[in-house]
């Protein structure tokens, strides 16, 4: 029985909500999440874990990559297998193309189709890591097992036309025992149990309803059971809130209150408002955004009129023909929609404030009091607009400041680069009494000297004493013998003083060349720090620059506030226009 976990999109380093008083949180807490995966495998051993693509958000900085490699190596009983999806795909710099895993990580480190095996268990993974942001090609397609007996997996990356499209039916026909899927974030199975997406660990945006966590299965006798386990720390959701007529501020509120104690606190939620409220009631919408984790608010319910009624009771007048302005009810965009009722409501409530006298002529001073009215409604989401633009502002102005700090340091070790190249450019030019090779040379030539000088020395002290031997036993000539005896230990002196010498310069050669090389060690060791520290500035640099980009592509998206403008704007347009063809 082999048992396994399947996971993907993980998404290190995202900073999910940016700019709610949550955000940076749950930065941390998609680390953590992923933290406590692995202390679950410790406590609870599995044979594999799959990681389908997207553990970074993006590029993976080296210091990230060093953490991570720790943490599967606590795990070291499980063999790990990881690719690279779109988001962290392997860019020419990428630390992913160099980096050293520990033995129990098997990464897939190019594009192309790639089998790892696993012979001690019969375990055979295929797949292949993005090495660009956007892959068209249906790179999956006519894969096929091998005929080895044994657990074939395919992880596979994707799913749309602009990252590697599927054609679910073709994988399938592989004949691959289980497909680990990763790019969608919810979790889904195109096929019950063998071929499944994990979804993200942890919700990466509101978008990201429901549950998430990873899949756990087993595997034994030719068959793959599965089951999905929870595991984010907190849940994206969707809460609606149904107002009737009757329904006040305080009802509104209420409602959420409840709701948000029984869902949890800790959850991130988006409030659509819906129902028919009583005509002339105001909800503010905005309030509810301080009563727990709210994203974003919908407001998409209406005034409770009675529009046919409305219609025939003020037929050829503003307020009629302000009604048959937006009268195709049925395919009525929001913006539309939400100008007929601000406009309506205004309308009406002008004709009551000159004691309902229904409005044929709309004199200005009416029509100045209907466009004060949309006005002030205006205003009040304008305010929420701004305040909105000034905390994105902020947003990027914080991330400006850190691209700065970023291209400050990045420079400073620029100027270090050039003065280690200065440095070896002095090493290379160092004379021969210093530099490498005539060091090594002379220090050659010199042990040379010393064996011949030693050998000489030898030769000399057997010459001298054979022959003062030879002359005071055979001859009996003492004298002699003393004289040849003397001269011999002069000479012998004398080549050991030369000896000496030449041993006082090798030694000190040596220290030369010792030194040399310490130097030249350290030399290169520092440049191959600053080398990888300049690289994973750079690649700080690059992220922080996608991050701008991100909140940068963020600020124009439309909000709510921003639809409700747009539907005033085009209510007081409308009321002038009508306004004036009546004059």
């Amino acid at each position: 029985m082999i048992r396994f976990i399947h996971l993907a999109d993980v998404h290190l380093g995202a900073v999910p909500d940016r700019g709610c008083p949550w955000s940076r949180e749950r930065e941390e807490e998609i680390w953590e999440t992923f933290r406590r995966v692995i202390a679950t495998i410790r406590k609870s051993p599995v044979d594999l874990l799959f990681i389908a693509g997207d553990l970074f958000h993006r590029q993976p900085l080296l210091s990230e990559l060093r953490e991570i490699n720790d943490l599967f190596g606590t795990i070291s009983q499980t063999r790990v297998f990881l690719m690279a999806g779109d988001s962290d795909y392997m860019r020419k710099d990428s630390f992913y193309r160099t980096f050293k895993w520990n033995q129990n990580v098997s990464f897939f480190d190019g594009e192309s189709h790639t089998c790892i095996e696993i012979p001690e268990k019969n375990v055979y993974v295929y797949g292949l890591s993005y090495e660009h942001k956007e892959i068209h090609e249906a790179l999956y397609d006519g894969w096929k097992k091998s005929d080895k007996r044994g657990f074939h997996v395919l992880m596979a990356h994707g799913g749309d036309t602009e990252h590697i499209p599927m054609d679910f039916r073709k994988l399938a026909d592989g004949g691959f025992d289980y497909i680990a899927l990763g790019h969608k974030h919810q979790q889904q199975a195109p096929f019950k149990d063998w071929m499944l997406y994990s979804g993200a660990l942890e919700p990466i945006d509101r978008n990201d309803l429901g549950e998430h966590g990873y899949i756990e299965g087993t595997y034994g006798e030719g068959k793959v059971r599965t089951h999905f386990v929870p595991f984010a720390s907190r849940s994206y959701q969707n809460l609606l809130l149904t107002v009737k007529e009757g329904s006040t501020q305080h009802t509104l509120e209420e409602m959420l209150r409840n709701e948000i104690m029984k869902r949890g606190g800790k959850n991130i939620y988006r409030i659509i408002i819906q129902g028919t409220r009583s005509p002339g009631s105001l909800l503010l919408a905005e309030r509810l955004k301080t009563m727990g984790n709210i994203v974003e608010v919908l407001d998409e319910s209406r005034p409770a009129y009675d529009l046919e009624k409305l219609h025939e009771q003020y037929k050829g007048t503003l307020i009629g023909d302000y009604i048959e302005q937006f009268a195709d009810s049925g395919s009525r965009p929001v913006v539309e929609d939400k100008a007929l009722y601000h406009g309506l409501q205004s309308l009406l409530n002008a004709s009551v404030l000159v004691n309902g006298r229904v409005m044929q002529d709309a004199e200005q001073k009416d029509l100045g009091r209907i466009l004060q009215m949309l006005k002030m409604s205006r205003k009040g989401y304008q305010v929420q607009v701004e305040r909105r633009k000034k905390e994105n502002l902020a947003e990027k102005q914080k991330i400006r400041t850190s691209i700065d700090h970023m291209n400050r340091e990045l420079h400073e070790l620029e100027e270090e680069r050039i003065e280690m190249r200065a440095q070896e450019d002095s090493l290379r030019r160092l004379d021969g009494g210093h530099g490498e090779g005539f060091s090594e040379e002379r220090i050659q030539q010199l042990e040379r000297r010393n064996q011949i000088q030693a050998a000489g020395i030898c030769v000399t002290l057997i010459l001298f004493l054979a022959g003062a031997l030879i002359l005071g036993v055979h001859f009996k000539e003492t004298m002699l013998a003393l004289v040849a005896a003397a001269a011999g230990i002069c000479l012998v002196l004398l080549e050991g003083f030369f000896n000496m010498k030449t041993i006082r310069e090798l030694e000190k050669r040596r220290r030369v060349k010792k030194r040399f090389l310490a130097r030249q060690d350290r030399l290169q060791s520092g440049k191959d720090d600053l080398d990888e520290a300049i690289k994973e500035k750079e690649i700080s640099l690059s992220n922080l620059m996608e991050e701008y980009q991100e909140v940068e592509d963020y600020t124009y998206l439309p909000i709510a506030e921003e639809i409700e403008i747009d539907s005033l704007n085009l209510a007081m347009s409308t009321i002038q226009k009508l306004a004036g063809d009546q004059n």
